[in-house]
């Protein structure tokens, strides 16, 4: 049996805390978009601001999913969406001067995931919105008033202790003037 010395193991261990340490710190921590990120413009073509996100894996994504999958719900490949991953929050403004807005959409659960996530619509301590998603409730509309002088944001988190798989997307969503 070959030796192997203390100084390759010491950086071998050197090596796998930095790179194990450099994960801890990023995941879960908040993100500013760049403004010509397609992100960003995503949410500015439906009359918002991103004021920024969380994610616990992986990052939002425009028209795919988390693990660069489609969004694909029901059979459907959904283009004007946001692929999203439990835990994950994300804050947002109206650009809306009107009074009397409403944000309108569906929170969705892609085809291809095992783990059920919830959905959730917040502007300050007000639950405006929530839902549990599995594969049998897999894409549940909503359209919801708001206060345009308070931030939304948008949650997915998981119907159990586990994140594994726990996929959501928000899809079609628009800021319209309620009737």
């Amino acid at each position: 049996m070959k030796k192997v010395s203390s100084s390759v193991i010491n950086s071998t261990l050197y090596f796998l805390l930095f790179s194990i340490a450099i994960v801890c710190a990023y995941r879960g921590q908040f993100q500013h978009p760049h403004r010509n990120s397609s992100i960003y413009q995503y949410f500015q073509s439906a009359g918002f601001n991103l004021i920024k996100f969380k994610q616990d894996w992986g990052s939002l994504r425009v028209g795919w999913t988390a693990s660069d999958q489609p969004i694909v719900v029901g059979g459907k490949r959904y283009v004007a969406a946001i692929g999203a991953h439990a835990n994950s929050k994300i804050w947002l403004e109206t650009k809306n001067t009107q009074p009397d807005v409403e944000l309108s959409g569906s929170c969705a659960y892609p085809d291809r995931f095992v783990n059920r996530v919830r959905c959730s619509i917040r502007q300050g301590t007000k639950s405006l919105f929530h839902a549990e998603l599995s594969p049998a409730n897999r894409k549940i509309p909503f359209s919801v008033s708001i206060d345009k002088s308070k931030p939304i944001v948008l949650g997915m988190s998981p119907l159990s202790n586990n994140i594994n798989n726990a996929h959501g997307a928000w899809l079609e969503l628009k800021l319209t003037q309620r009737k």
